[in-house]
């Protein structure tokens, strides 16, 4: 018996998003496998995957039908747009 996650057109797009996710987060173990424990050692990379991390917990609370899924998008979302300054003059 298959696994059918995908029942309508909302259902396509909540995948994709979960696959760019995924891709997001592998591009991370990425990054942390090439530089390893130094890659901690910079502040903001901890946003990175705190950031990550919360947008990943989303997904499985929004198949759930769980209300507590908008408390971790509200978390997310200041969270990721902290990891906004790490590119920025601001900080440095």
């Amino acid at each position: 018996m298959a696994l059918d996650l995908v029942h309508t057109p909302m259902d396509s797009k909540h995948m994709l998003c979960f696959a760019e996710t995924l891709q997001v987060y592998l591009l991370f173990c990425f990054l942390f496998s090439r530089e390893g424990h130094s890659y901690f050692k910079e502040w903001m990379n901890l946003f990175d995957w705190l950031g990550q991390l919360l947008i990943l917990s989303i997904v499985p609370l929004r198949y759930c039908d769980s209300k507590s899924q908008w408390v971790v998008a509200s978390l997310a979302f200041p969270v990721n747009c902290l990891r906004i300054f790490k590119f920025s003059c601001v900080t440095r």
